[in-house]
């Protein structure tokens, strides 16, 4: 018989390419506790729930207390996210777009409030590499095509194993960026991953999102 508990997906310390916490991929931790708060108010059990799941390496690291402001390793995150997702039981993309409005409206709120505040759409997509830039020590977003209603931003430098979890978070976070600065309508389409190196093991991609709005 398939039930809940059976449909989670558990984790095992064979399925990152480096111990939690020792990868060279970084993001702020401030990341990790809009996750973290996401998780304790969108999953079923709430952080302890993601918890349970975890092997021991990766639930002592998703347990940790993070800084808002300190470097942590990115690697995780995919992991942690397709814990939740199973416990949910929601598709993939519903979920991360739910995240990623969870973030944006967070961070507006908090650490990037400032940051993440601009006068109009095209301020917002021009701005957005530098957004990128406070929350990842790797790859780069840069705007390649811009005019009024419509966007390019190419993203470069993900690893292939985290791309699918933050381009879902990502679009949900731009989309929402732009509707603040007034814009309507808005949609982001990406185009499907490029190879673009490996660095440290692990192969890079890159893609681009192509937002409209009016």
């Amino acid at each position: 018989m398939v039930t809940a508990a059976s449909r989670i997906y558990r984790t095992s310390p064979g399925d990152l390419p480096f111990k939690p916490g020792e990868s060279p991929f970084k993001t702020k931790g401030n990341a990790y506790n809009s996750l973290k708060a996401f998780h304790a108010t969108q999953v079923p059990g709430g952080v302890a729930a993601v918890a349970d799941a975890l092997d021991p390496d990766l639930r002592a690291f998703y347990s940790q207390t993070f800084l808002a402001a300190g470097w942590y390793d990115f690697l995780p995150m995919q992991l942690l996210e397709k814990v939740a997702i199973s416990i949910v039981g929601l598709d993939s993309a519903t979920f991360l777009r739910r995240l990623g409005l969870h973030v944006v409206e967070r961070d507006m709120k908090g650490v990037h409030k400032l940051l993440l505040h601009f006068t109009s759409p095209e301020a917002a997509i021009k701005r957005f590499s530098g957004v990128f830039r406070q929350y990842y020590n790797f790859g780069a977003s840069r705007v390649v095509a811009s005019e009024p209603g419509h966007s390019e931003l190419e993203q470069d430098g993900m690893p292939r194993i985290s791309a699918p979890v933050y381009q879902g978070v990502a679009a949900a976070f731009a989309q929402r960026l732009i509707e603040l600065a007034g814009a309507t309508n808005v949609t982001v389409e990406n185009t499907p991953f490029e190879p673009c190196g490996v660095e440290h093991g692990l192969t890079l991609v890159r893609w681009r999102a192509i937002t409209r709005w009016r």
